[in-house]
């Protein structure tokens, strides 16, 4: 099953039911009034997150590369499955060297690494599901309510709208789901199963238009959209900047 990373799930909605835009500028809001914006054209995407001015993602659909942008160093990163895959393997024979050798380290190693350790079993245990709630709306587009589960406790909560409903073209549509497709598999394999899961559109037949976190009280509502044609420019990695290779 594919997954969503929540932490970086977008806020997406329109008011009226006019034809779908072909360029689309998404600006929605935290609980602390800062926002971010997600802008698509002709199958890419970019993302500005809030708080993190220095940084912006790209994203292709149909080469299904995300590129990180970094403007304080002119340097960025570009990953794909395979890549999402190396990192999974390497974190895995981590994870099992440091348990094999954990009885060979000293006690203050042992008392200093126990806690992850414990996470580590936890996380590898744990059972989630979904479940589906009543119609809602935000900001005049219909949406579903859902909450995941995790052990039982609820530690997410969203609103999911379709294409229809939030009146994008498929193409954006597409674009946006698979950018959080990667995201999430990035996140989860990446994390080595310890961080927080989140929901497929596929589990829920949208993309969420609000998202919060029970456990952090962080709250993404939509702002405003527009259909307003894009600079191409946007969608590319500026002239000059360096290409590094992920860690």
């Amino acid at each position: 099953m594919k997954h969503f990373f929540l932490g970086s799930c977008f806020v997406l909605a329109l008011g009226l039911v006019t034809p779908a835009m072909a360029d689309t500028t998404l600006r929605f809001l935290d609980q602390n009034q800062k926002q971010s914006l997600v802008q698509t054209k002709d199958g890419l995407v970019r993302v500005e997150q809030a708080g993190n001015q220095s940084v912006f993602m790209l994203f292709d659909v149909k080469q299904d590369v995300l590129t990180v942008v970094n403007n304080a160093d002119k340097t960025y990163q570009r990953i794909n499955q395979a890549r999402i895959e190396q990192a999974a393997k390497k974190i895995a024979a981590a994870k099992e060297k440091l348990r094999a050798n954990f009885e060979k380290l000293s006690p203050e190693q042992q008392a200093q690494l126990q806690p992850m350790i414990e996470r580590m079993a936890v996380a590898e245990v744990r059972e989630q599901r979904i479940e589906k709630g009543a119609a809602g709306s935000v900001s005049g587009v219909a949406c579903t309510h859902y909450q995941l589960y995790e052990n039982d406790k609820v530690t997410q909560k969203l609103c999911a709208a379709d294409a229809k409903g939030l009146n994008i073209s498929q193409t954006d549509y597409a674009a946006i789901a698979g950018m959080l497709v990667m995201l999430a598999d990035l996140s989860n394999k990446m994390g080595g199963g310890m961080m927080q899961t989140a929901i497929s559109p596929e589990d829920i037949g949208g993309i969420p238009v609000s998202t919060g976190e029970s456990q952090t009280n962080r709250l993404t509502k939509l702002h405003k959209v527009d259909g307003k044609q894009l600079d191409a420019g946007r969608f590319v990695v500026p002239a000059g900047y360096l290409e590094t290779q992920p860690q």
